[in-house]
């Protein structure tokens, strides 16, 4: 999926969320470093690119833009911390 939004252009992709346990993580990881590897691959040969932005999780799509655009692409990575929100849900602590 593509949009522009002050003349940047946005690009995301489709993803099955992690099911639970280990397993469903690692199909999580690995689908999203896959699909973001394919994208970023696609968007560099189609010209140049001036930034990549990166929002995690997972931070391995960190890893994917480096290999599929290479170091002279530079690379934004945006942090978001979910810890407190998870440890809110899973102690019921603010609800």
């Amino acid at each position: 999926v593509s949009t522009v939004r002050e003349g940047v252009r946005i690009h995301r992709y489709a993803l099955d969320t992690a099911s639970g346990g280990r397993l469903g993580y690692l199909r999580e990881y690995s689908q999203a470093f896959r699909r973001v590897l394919r994208l970023v691959r696609a968007l560099c040969d189609d010209g140049p690119v001036d930034a990549i932005h990166v929002c995690n999780p997972p931070d391995v799509l960190m890893l994917a833009c480096r290999l599929a655009a290479g170091r002279d692409v530079p690379l934004i990575f945006d942090h978001h911390d979910l810890f407190p929100e998870l440890y809110a849900v899973r102690t019921e602590i603010g609800n």
